[in-house]
């Protein structure tokens, strides 16, 4: 379930992308972009993208062993 804090409007987006970044930061989750109630897209910060990269690759390695 989305925290409705992590939504965000493509014009939210277009308006003030550092707003909507600042968002994913504070909440340490990515936010939802929406256009016209969809979502279209997530939005995270560098570091939370290195996370869930670092979950991922290690997801894979558990897999292969």
């Amino acid at each position: 379930m989305l925290n409705p804090k992590s939504i965000k409007s493509i014009s939210d987006l277009r308006e003030d992308p550092l707003g909507v970044i600042k968002v994913a930061e504070e909440l340490g989750e990515p936010v939802c972009v929406v256009h016209r109630s969809k979502p279209v897209g997530m939005l995270m910060n560098i570091a939370q993208y290195y996370r869930y990269r670092q979950i991922l690759e290690d997801y894979k390695k558990g897999i292969s062993s």
